[in-house]
């Protein structure tokens, strides 16, 4: 079996789950356009649809504001949190996973967020939000330090993530 990281066998599968991941998207960033053009009216809603997330999953609520870690990673969509899950695992995946881990075990704070799970992350910051606006599913993964794009489109190296630490540490 051919299967993915979500246990799809065919391509075509894996094609029509991308296809309705990038409406699903497109459907919250208009949901949350319209939160921000109208707050007041849309406060309430959006209470009701946390409180419901929550009591789904206590992990589901808010996350952190983006900016407040010194290294966020904005993923595209996958089936778990990290994209290591099913038959097959992406060595790119596991690359990642492991830096992010090492990060945290020096100190940095991490943060990784996916637009179906974690789409006020993506809103609140302005540079992601044009890059995803302009290159739709492309632009992902997006990678932040301190504030600062360093990747689009691919997860970076170790190297390339310390180096904008030490960047932003000097600057």
């Amino acid at each position: 079996m051919n299967g993915g990281c979500c246990g799809e066998p065919a391509r075509e599968d894996r094609i029509r789950l991308l296809e309705d991941y990038q409406r699903d998207f497109e459907r919250r960033m208009a949901d949350l356009a319209e939160e921000i053009r109208h707050p007041d009216v849309s406060r309430e809603r959006k209470a009701d649809v946390t409180d419901v997330r929550r009591s789904e999953d206590p992990g589901m609520g808010d996350p952190p504001r983006a900016g407040r870690a010194a290294v966020e990673i904005f993923d595209p969509p996958m089936c778990c949190p990290t994209g290591l899950c099913g038959p097959t695992l992406d060595q790119a995946l596991l690359d990642v996973e492991a830096m992010l881990l090492e990060l945290q075990a020096q100190g940095h704070r991490v943060e990784r967020y996916q637009m179906t799970s974690h789409p006020q992350a993506f809103v609140r910051n302005a540079e992601v939000m044009a890059l995803v606006r302009e290159r739709h599913l492309d632009a992902l993964p997006i990678t932040v330090v301190g504030n600062q794009v360093i990747k689009t489109g691919a997860y970076p190296s170790a190297a390339e993530v310390q180096a904008a630490l030490e960047a932003e540490r000097d600057g």
